[in-house]
């Protein structure tokens, strides 16, 4: 159905299910929670992550790497710019209000940005198709079999690479959740220097998406993600074994960069 229509729908999911965790704080009811945040947001936040990434995929095809590294950087990055903010409006406003204010917002921006979504993409296939490289009959920018979506989800691959993403990912929030506890409690280091980490880690998760994705445009997505993983039982491994401050630091600096990775990557992968 496209993509302006998707990010709308996905700008009323979000924007209503965040307004409605609000009311659920209002009410106290945990199972409100779990329906608004959970279920309404949950869907919303899905559905417009990935209308810009499978949108600007289609953009730059000879680039996908760097274009999806690109737009899920500023994923990413983007708590670490609303996580002050929301802080200050919980401190000014309260926690219930602040949902209300956040939701509205969010639901005015994002049905905004979707309205342009469908002028920008004219005007990109338009230069697209002046461009030989795209026009030239029988030129492809990818390699392996022509297969529909379906097709693709009932090969060995495409699970084999899903259940890939989900360790990498379930790991990775695992880590982040956990990662001040975990080096105060295995190498001993201070609270103030673990929260230091807590962001140190934050850029690497961010910038990881983007190097690692764009690496991936040279080196090729298969040898991309094997990395990732033999990299991420090396930085667990020596976590596990040496248990030193600074180690500790850098293997999870590293693995925060393939946590991030797995996110850039796949959809160029897929």
């Amino acid at each position: 159905i496209g993509p302006r229509l998707t990010g709308t729908i996905a700008s009323f999911l979000y924007g209503t299910g965040t307004i409605m965790t609000g009311w659920a704080i209002h009410q106290n009811s945990i199972w409100l929670l779990y329906l608004s945040y959970g279920v309404i947001g949950g869907l919303g936040l899905g559905a417009g992550y990935v209308t810009p990434v499978s949108t600007i995929i289609k953009w730059f095809p000879d680039k996908r790497g760097l274009a999806t590294g690109l737009a899920i950087m500023g994923f990413g990055f983007a708590a670490m710019l609303t996580g002050p903010v929301a802080q200050q409006l919980m401190a000014s406003v309260g926690l219930e209000q602040t949902f209300y204010f956040l939701g509205t917002i969010l639901f005015c921006y994002y049905a905004a940005r979707c309205t342009v979504y469908c002028y920008v993409q004219i005007w990109h296939y338009q230069a697209l198709l002046e461009n030989s490289i795209y026009s030239k009959k029988g030129t492809r920018l990818t390699r392996g079999p022509e297969l529909t979506a379906n097709q693709a989800l009932k090969t060995k691959s495409f699970t084999f690479l899903w259940i890939m993403f989900f360790i990498n990912i379930t790991c990775g929030i695992g880590l982040v959740s956990a990662a001040s506890p975990m080096a105060q409690s295995m190498t001993g280091m201070s609270v103030q220097t673990a929260a230091i980490m807590v962001g140190i880690i934050g850029l690497f998760n961010g910038f990881g998406r983007l190097i690692w994705a764009t690496l991936s445009d040279y080196i090729g997505r298969p040898a991309t993600f094997s990395a990732i993983f033999i990299l991420d039982i090396v930085m667990l491994s020596a976590i596990l074994i040496f248990k030193l401050p600074l180690l500790f630091v850098i293997a999870l600096c590293l693995l925060m960069s393939c946590y991030g990775a797995g996110f850039s990557v796949i959809p160029a992968y897929l």
